[in-house]
């Protein structure tokens, strides 16, 4: 973020001395966010007696509120508030949206009775969803200003690149700790022990990353923001060189769409097949994205150990190949599943292959991208680099929504129940968009080496 550091004379502020409470902070309000998200489809089908496929689609607004929330709050900070306060204001945000999550899980007056068969299903009042969308949007209030401000407020503290490369080196190893910290542990307490503990333990959580947040004010090197004319008309002119980038930007929201479609129907799949490992214990529907992210993360560490350096649109496009792949494959495993269904039981296990080549593509693609938008994109522009990905996740979330709705609106693929469903169907249509998508993107990519090289000259890509 391009803030000026205020100007300071306690040599004891800043540096490494800083890292546990801003690291703290971000990595509390991930590890709830996560845990909230990747079961709140479950949560609106068990507690909230709200249809399957209705939850998928509420499900995947709400994933895009959540990932595009870091936007606003980099612009916030950047241009009004600065990192610190925004950064406290969000982990409080965070704090009041689990304590109403809570709410909704003890109190009977927020939420619906449970189903009690043969007796339809009551679905929700207004009231109750009213309450459980101010809860999410607290959530992703918590979640804009802690993700990217964070790392940016504690790349402010360092005086050198070296330590602000290791800096957000540990930023992404403590985020994707917080994340499968949250798909497995939190969501198998909401799962096990009940919505009402699994809330409060978020709750609890993120009270403690705020006293973090407080304990390490005395060491930070405080910013401003950055209000100057000059700075906003840069930004002006320098933004319209991004339309040269919109095209390959655009082949990333398709592909964002079809994983975040996946992500919830394996929710489902998960809720109709065995889920026990032992005869004491299940593994949760909502935690099956973990190893997807336990993948990625393994993954992402053991290539940056080699020494084959791809450069990212090649990154970008191995990404696009092993996640078409990856379709194929959910599709092959629910039509094997549909084949069994009505006489034995199908392990969830069998998920397993499919997820573990969706986090082997998103360990190419995802940091390929993040690298090509922060190292193409004009250099006064950085802030807004790394926050594009949030936008194409973010814009990819909501697209997911509308192809559930295309597919429902024109199909019989998608039912309340999964059994009765043709999910094998709605995989090989997501492999087909994955292959049009991806000889979309290879013309883009093309265009813009064209274009690039007619601009300026070649330079040496690094990833």
């Amino acid at each position: 973020m391009d803030e000026a550091l205020l100007p300071h004379t306690d040599e004891e502020r800043g540096g490494w001395k800083t890292f546990p409470f801003i690291i703290g902070a971000i990595m509390g309000v991930a590890m709830v966010a996560y845990g909230v998200s990747s079961n709140l489809e479950v949560y609106l089908i068990k507690g909230f007696n709200v249809g399957q496929i209705d939850a998928t689609q509420i499900n995947g607004i709400a994933s895009g509120c959540i990932s595009f929330a870091p936007v606003v709050g980099g612009v916030l900070a950047d241009s009004f508030l600065g990192c610190s306060a925004v950064l406290a204001a969000a982990v409080v945000a965070c704090f009041l949206g689990m304590l109403l999550f809570t709410l909704t899980a003890i109190l009977p007056s927020l939420h619906p009775p449970p189903c009690a068969p043969p007796t339809p299903c009551q679905p929700p009042m207004t009231a109750h969803l009213t309450v459980l969308f101010t809860a999410i949007a607290l959530l992703a209030t918590g979640v804009a200003g802690t993700r990217y401000n964070g790392m940016t407020m504690g790349a402010n503290q360092f005086s050198t690149d070296s330590d602000r490369t290791a800096f957000f080196n540990w930023c992404f190893v403590s985020l994707y700790l917080s994340s499968i910290a949250g798909t497995t542990i939190l969501v198998y307490i909401q799962d096990s022990a009940g919505w009402h503990w699994g809330f409060a333990l978020c709750t609890a959580i993120t009270a403690i990353a705020f006293l973090f947040y407080l304990f390490g004010r005395p060491y930070y090197l405080h910013s401003k923001p950055n209000l100057s004319r000059n700075h906003l008309m840069s930004f002006c002119r320098e933004g319209k060189l991004l339309i040269r980038f919109l095209p390959i930007i655009s082949s990333g929201i398709l592909l964002s769409a079809t994983i975040s479609v996946q992500t919830s129907l394996t929710v489902l799949q998960a809720l109709a097949m065995d889920r026990s490992l032992t005869h004491n214990f299940f593994i949760p529907a909502g935690s099956m994205n973990v190893f997807v992210l336990a993948t990625a993360a393994t993954s992402i560490t053991v290539l940056g150990c080699t020494r084959c350096r791809l450069s990212p649109l090649s990154g970008i496009t191995i990404g696009h190949v092993i996640n078409m792949f990856a379709m194929v494959a959910m599709a092959l495993t629910e039509s094997r599943r549909l084949a069994v269904v009505a006489t034995n039981t199908f392990s969830v296990l069998w998920l397993v292959p499919p997820l573990v080549l969706i986090g082997f593509g998103e360990a190419f693609h995802f940091p390929a991208s993040v690298a090509f938008y922060y190292q193409d994109f004009p250099a006064s522009l950085r802030s807004t680099a790394t926050g594009t990905f949030a936008v194409v996740s973010g814009t990819g979330f909501y697209m997911s929504s509308a192809i559930i709705a295309v597919i429902r609106r024109s199909t019989n693929w998608l039912q309340d129940d999964v059994n009765e469903s043709r999910l094998d169907n709605v995989y090989l249509t997501l492999a087909g968009c994955c292959l049009l998508n991806f000889v979309y993107f290879l013309l883009c990519a093309w265009l813009y080496k064209k274009n690039t090289e007619n601009r300026e000259p070649k330079r040496e890509e690094i990833y």
